[in-house]
Order: C-alpha cells, then structure tokens, then sequence
C-alpha cells in the first residue's frame, strides 16, 4: 500500500511541472491550441536584454534587500535587554511596518518618493540639494524599492530574532560572562551563531 501511495504522490507533483516543460518548447494561441516550436523560445530568451535587466535586477534587489538582516539582527539583541526601558513600545513600533496594510504602504511610500512634491526631495531642497525622481530613475528605482523591502519586513525579521535569542541557553551567557565577555561579543560569539538557523530562514522569505 505504501509505494503505490509514494509514486501516486511523485506523480501529482512532478506532473504539473512536466507539464510546463512541454508547453515551454510551443507557442499558444490566443484562443488555445499550441504549436511545436522547439527551441525557438529558449533562443528568444537568451537573446532578450530584456530578460538579463530584470535578472540583473532581480539579483541586486536580493542582495540589498539582505542587508536588512543584521541590523533586525542587532535590535534584536538590544530589544531583549531587561534593562531597556520601553522595550514594548519600541517592539510595537518596530512591527506596525508589518501589520499595516500593503495599499497604506504603497501610498506613503509613493508620496516620500514622488519627485515633485515628496517629503524626501523637500528635505533635500532645503540643504540646497536637488532629489532625483527617486522611483523612475534608473540609478535610484532599485535602491528605493529595497529600501520599501527592507522596512516593510524589519518588524517581521526582529520578532524571529527575538524568539530566537530567547530560546539561546542561558548556560552560554553565563559562560560568556565568567569570560568577562560584555554585550558586543555576547551578540557577536553567543547569539549569532545560535541564531543561524533563524538566520538562514529570514534569509529565504
């Protein structure tokens, strides 16, 4: 009963993507129907500057968007202090980013931008700077976005962190102070290794 039930399995998930691995060598009309076109689609993407735009941008966005771990990582740290004061204000602030709503993000983020009128651009015009239009700007668009990625997603990272260093024994910061160790090396040779498994799942969403 058991192999029949694993290949049954196998085959509903590998189907789809045979599937689509078929259907990647035609091309369908608009009204249905396909038509057997062999390589020509994979050509046509590899000669595309279209394609390698977006997966160069699709990369660079990845990679800044990353830098966004280490500091949810290090207010973390502080935010499990026990003798910070506020700490559940400053939790709470931290993570409205997150429970806000997409729209209500689109549309703050859209006005700090905007290059005519936007708050940043204003700031700058009173140091005698003149902002760029920060989201059609090709030097500036992909750095804004991430920076939007970053802060909509900092709240959610720091409370993974927090759980995490909660869960770290306290045995190892013991052991650490006996070593006269103080909060730098506490974060840098106690949490982040015992937070790296969180670390890689943050680093995957």
């Amino acid at each position: 009963m058991i192999a029949p039930m694993g290949a049954g399995v196998a085959v509903l998930y590998l189907w789809p993507i045979l599937q689509t691995f078929y259907f990647s060598f035609t091309v369908w009309g608009p009204f249905g129907g396909s038509t057997w076109t062999g390589l020509t689609n994979y050509s046509r993407l590899l000669h595309d500057p279209a394609v390698w735009t977006a997966l160069r941008n699709t990369i660079g966005y990845t990679f800044l968007t990353l830098l966004g771990i280490p500091p949810a990582m290090v207010f973390a740290a502080l935010l499990n202090r026990r003798d910070l004061r506020g700490r559940g204000l400053f939790r709470t602030l931290y993570y409205l980013p997150v429970v806000t709503m997409p729209a209500a993000i689109g549309l703050l983020w859209q006005y700090l931008y905007n290059g005519d009128y936007g708050l940043i651009n204003q700031g700058l015009a009173l140091l005698g700077i003149s902002g760029p239009s920060w989201l059609t700007d090709p030097r500036t668009a992909l750095i804004a976005l991430a920076l939007v990625g970053i802060w909509s997603q900092f709240g959610y990272n720091l409370v993974l962190f927090m759980a995490g260093i909660q869960n770290v024994p306290r045995e190892l910061y013991e052991a650490a102070a006996l070593d006269g160790a103080g909060s730098v090396r506490e974060l840098m040779h106690v949490e982040v290794p015992m937070l790296s498994p969180t670390t890689y799942f943050v680093s995957e969403l």
